[in-house]
């Protein structure tokens, strides 16, 4: 199977979106003094994946274990750059 950059545009563009969303969402509650798990930031991001259904080549790529997996990848990628600005911030 091959892919080419142009093809893949859309979901990567899509996956920053929720990323940017997710750390915007994170800086917003620690912001008014909340503290958020990787599993409150995972689950956000599950809801925000909740109604993609994105599709390569015709092929839906998105199933619920799928979705569950990338929410999985960008709440870990969020939640470690929130805590290591965090901790920087605090030295």
């Amino acid at each position: 199977m091959k892919l080419d950059t142009k093809t893949l545009m859309g979901l990567g563009s899509k996956l920053l979106h929720i990323l940017k969303d997710a750390g915007q969402h994170v800086a917003a509650m620690n912001e008014a003094g909340e503290e958020v798990s990787r599993e409150a930031l995972q689950f956000y991001i599950m809801l925000r994946f909740d109604n993609w259904n994105p599709k390569i080549k015709g092929v839906q790529v998105l199933d619920a274990e799928a979705k569950q997996a990338g929410a999985g990848f960008v709440a870990g990628i969020v939640f470690n750059l929130a805590k290591n600005m965090k901790e920087r911030s605090a030295a």
